[in-house]
């Protein structure tokens, strides 16, 4: 499944009509929240490892694991680092908090 869709006007096609790879407009991947930069330390954390797990820049506390690309394999790398950071985590918590903001209140509510 793509991790992203775009409406485009029109296809591009080359000479013999086939797509013209080439000529497609680079996909830009957005959630359509604006950024929040993280207001404590565990938000900044975890914000850092969703950019680390999720291969992206400029996580704020509002973006949601999942509509960045995240899926069940990041789930369990991101548990592993946050546990290894001493968080107590797990993955039902993760599918449940999808956001830095959800899931640091879950994680310093819990302490």
């Amino acid at each position: 499944l793509p991790s992203y869709l775009m409406q485009i006007e029109s296809i591009p096609v080359n000479k013999s009509g086939k797509l013209d790879k080439r000529a497609l407009p680079e996909i830009e991947a957005r959630t359509g929240n604006e950024y929040v930069a993280p207001r404590n330390e565990t938000e900044e954390t975890i914000c850092e490892l969703f950019a680390q797990v999720l291969e992206r820049e400029n996580i704020g506390v509002d973006d949601d694991f999942f509509e960045l690309g995240g899926h069940s394999i990041n789930v369990v790398r991101l548990e592993m680092l946050l546990t290894q950071m001493g968080y107590e985590v797990n993955i039902p918590m993760i599918f449940d908090n999808p956001t830095p903001r959800s899931l640091a209140e879950k994680i310093d509510t819990g302490r």
